[in-house]
Parts: C-alpha cells; sequence; structure tokens
C-alpha cells in the first residue's frame, strides 16, 4: 500500500524509491519533505532534491516508517538477523529490497487486481503524477493572471514545466 501511495504521491521513479533513506526522514513531521535520489543523472551518487508535502502525507510516511522500525524490532526478538540498512522498503527477511523486486511486486499486484491485458508499470504513475501537475500549474495559472489559453506564451508554459521539472528531478 505504502509503495503504490508514494508513487501517486510523488510521481518517483521506481529506482529513486528504492534508494530512499531512512534517516533522511526521520524528523518528517517537522521537515514536511521528502529528501528524493535524483537518478537519470549519470552520477554515481545521485543528488538529493526536497519535494514537500502537506502534514497529511508526512503522517502517512512517518506512519510507515514507525512500522518499518518495529517490524525490524519483532525479526530480532525472533532470532533473525535483520539487514535493513537505510532503505525504505524490506523484503521478509529485513533485507534492502531491490528495484527490480519492487517492479515485480508490482507486476503480481497489478495481475492480481485483473490487468492481465493491460500494459502496467509503476512508471505509469509517474507519468500520470506530471499530468496532472501540469494541468493544475495551468489551471493555477490561467485563474491567476486571467489569461486564455490562447494567449499563453512560450515562455509562460516553460514556467510551468521548470516547477514540475523541480519536482520530478528533470
Amino acid at each position: 500500500h505504502f509503495m503504490v501511495w508514494m508513487m501517486m504521491h510523488t510521481g518517483l521513479r521506481p529506482s529513486e524509491l528504492a534508494e530512499m533513506s531512512v534517516k533522511d526522514h526521520d524528523d518528517i513531521l517537522s521537515t514536511r519533505s521528502l529528501k528524493i535520489p535524483t537518478k537519470k543523472r549519470r552520477k554515481i551518487n545521485a543528488p538529493k532534491r526536497s519535494f514537500p508535502i502537506l502534514l497529511n502525507a508526512a503522517t502517512v510516511v512517518h506512519r510507515y516508517l514507525t512500522a518499518r522500525a518495529t517490524y525490524c524490532e519483532t525479526l530480532q526478538g525472533a532470532g533473525r538477523e535483520p539487514n535493513p540498512c537505510n532503505v525504505f522498503f524490506l523484503t521478509l527477511d529485513g533485507e534492502p529490497i531491490k528495484k527490480s523486486s519492487l517492479e515485480k511486486d508490482f507486476e503480481r499486484l497489478a495481475s492480481e487486481a485483473g490487468y492481465k491485458n493491460v500494459q502496467t508499470c509503476l512508471s505509469m504513475f509517474r507519468h500520470r503524477f506530471i499530468t496532472y501537475e501540469v494541468t493544475a500549474h495551468l489551471k493555477e495559472f490561467i485563474d491567476e493572471t486571467g489569461k486564455s489559453h490562447q494567449m499563453m506564451t512560450d515562455i509562460d508554459y516553460e514556467s510551468i514545466l521548470k516547477r514540475v521539472a523541480a519536482k520530478t528531478g528533470h
């Protein structure tokens, strides 16, 4: 549930989600900002971008991280040796989950939901998120300026796309 929630609300790349750091979010209720490693920058260490979120979203992330910590403690109490490292998502044994495993889990989830002959993948959440963001910024711009679509300039469109690009790591 949390993986799908994150994809819907942030438009992350699956590899960014797989590499998000627990330590970067210890104080999520105060910072109200996700620290997302920006992939596709062709750098060994992905630079982190700040993604502002509202308090209700910060509460969802905090609740997940609390449950994750409890899960690791339960594994240790059962005599297991989890190695959760610093990543958000873990396997049943408490090991870091890989991007490919997140994608396979989503494939299974989509299949069980009846989406067998339909193209589905985690990246579709990203595409949908970007579309919604551009639409929301366009509507806000039109409401604020009173311009119609016909009156908008290339610079107007570019400024909207730059705001969305900052959120998505483009």
